[in-house]
């Protein structure tokens, strides 16, 4: 297996909170998980690689269930027996239907309704989103891993990074992961960081060429490529709202759209920042499920998609930092 290796980031970059393990406990109540899935068959088979996606799904819904978080997917399309299975351990599965989610693309539009859903769960205070195969963000360290941020063998990594938009420190979460992506494949660990340096390089930018004073301290390193993040119900529209777009200028000065694939859990977390939202980093000892390690260190088609995300961002950010500074002119 083709693995990364440990990466010490440089303490002065990090202005991180600490998860508070007083309210761990208190987190399945009040927030609900939300992800979405698209496995499908055919002739009644998924292809190998889909069918252990699928599976590392399952076990994502029954981490949750034992843990006793409520769970909401949006489902794109897959194979049947996958979704009755998914509803037989207790998650709340939704049919994909965007009509009344405008946006550029369904991947964006069905994450949207995802959320929406979610956030319309009664009695909660936000929700976590994950991608449906990390089930070890629910919970899932090797009982002998060291070293443990916690000695607490019951805490979910869910739970710890939720800790803190619970107590009220933060709206929104961005997860860092400990062990700087070395349970990852190779080839991925050092592209998602890169993307994580760009970005925060990108805000401080926009944020110097606003005026804004210190910019280092409102926009620190977040470890934005981990993928889940946890959204107060109170700025959960800023996700909703999200229209796939974020303009930048071609040779002829046309508007253009960016993306509406990944773009949802970035470009609205960036907004907020420059606007002032409590936006904070939590570490945990999130270790990526081995056999989808395995799965992606060896395959060409990962390889691609690691390809085209990195483009997408490029353009993203770009696009971004375009924007901001064109509206501040």
């Amino acid at each position: 297996m083709k693995t990364g290796f440990p990466i010490e980031l440089p303490k002065e970059i990090l202005k991180e909170l600490q998860p508070n393990v007083d309210v761990v406990l208190d987190i399945p109540k009040n927030y609900v998980l939300v992800t979405t899935t698209m496995y499908p068959s055919k002739d009644g088979k998924m292809a190998p690689d889909v069918e252990l996606r699928a599976n590392l799904a399952l076990e994502t819904a029954r981490k949750a269930r034992d843990l006793g978080f409520r769970i909401v997917v949006v489902d794109g399309g897959s194979d049947a027996s996958f979704s009755n299975e998914l509803a037989d351990l207790g998650a709340i599965v939704e049919k994909q239907n965007v009509d009344k989610y405008p946006g550029e693309h369904d991947m964006g539009r069905s994450r949207r309704q995802a959320m929406d859903i979610a956030g319309n769960q009664t009695g909660y205070k936000g929700i976590i989103w994950l991608e449906p195969e990390k089930h070890t963000f629910i919970k899932g360290l090797p009982e002998n891993f060291a070293p443990r941020l916690y000695s607490e063998p019951d805490f979910s990594e869910a739970s710890l990074a939720a800790s803190r938009v619970y107590d009220g420190s933060a709206q929104i979460v961005v997860p860092r992961r400990l062990d700087t992506l070395a349970s990852y494949p190779l080839q991925q660990q050092p592209g998602e960081l890169f993307q994580n340096f760009t970005v925060m390089n990108a805000i401080q930018h926009v944020l110097r060429q606003r005026g804004v004073a210190n910019p280092e301290e409102k926009a620190p390193y977040l470890d934005w490529c981990i993928g889940p993040r946890v959204i107060s119900n109170d700025v959960l529209d800023r996700f909703l709202n999200y229209r796939g777009t974020v303009t930048a200028r071609d040779k002829e000065g046309t508007p253009t759209v960016i993306e509406d694939r990944w773009a949802l859990l970035f470009a609205p977390v960036w907004d907020a920042i420059l606007e002032g939202v409590a936006v904070r980093g939590v570490p945990v000892n999130y270790i990526h499920p081995p056999e989808q390690t395995e799965l992606e260190s060896s395959s060409f088609a990962y390889d691609q998609k690691r390809c085209t995300q990195v483009e997408a961002m490029n353009k993203l950010v770009m696009g971004w930092v375009d924007e901001k500074l064109r509206k501040a002119a």
